[in-house]
């Protein structure tokens, strides 16, 4: 889920790590940020600025579930999530002709670790994919690419 928060604070900006709690940031509402999950005691987000920033690219927010609350940096006020239409599924395209690039076999304990925890997945290679999770790709054993462990 996609929700939008006041990241413009300076407890957001030079985040380290921690939980930045109600009376550090306001509402105004000027970034974007992926919730991808709750601890127990706090939101996990993960932010767009790389895995140098905060807790390797994410951070915690406290939750805030008063009835009407804005919440911590305004987290209830506008989030998104994906809506799926009514009818059969979209037909699958067809495969790109080709071969997609080799990754190689090593995959950091990091990428293992955002790719079981974040999408039940394993890590299929690190240095491809920037999109997802910096240079970690997220797979099942039979989406990854075989290589031969000598690489």
């Amino acid at each position: 889920m996609s929700v939008a928060i006041d990241a413009s604070k300076a407890v957001f900006q030079h985040y380290k790590s921690g939980v930045i709690d109600g009376s550090a940031c306001g509402t105004n509402l000027d970034h974007a940020v992926l919730l991808v999950g709750f601890d127990g005691k706090a939101w996990r987000l993960k932010n767009s600025w790389g895995i140098s920033w905060g807790e390797q690219g994410m951070f915690r927010l406290a939750v805030d579930v008063a009835e009407g609350s804005p919440g911590v940096c305004g987290i209830n006020v506008a989030p998104a999530q994906p809506r799926v239409a009514r009818g059969p599924p979209a037909p699958i395209p067809p495969l790109t002709p080709g071969h997609h690039p080799a990754l190689p076999c090593n995959c950091s304990s990091l990428c293992e670790a955002n790719c079981k925890s974040l999408f039940g997945l394993q890590c299929c290679g690190d240095a491809y994919n920037p999109p997802v999770l910096g240079n970690c790709t997220c797979g099942t054993p039979a989406s990854c690419p075989k290589c031969d462990p000598a690489e």
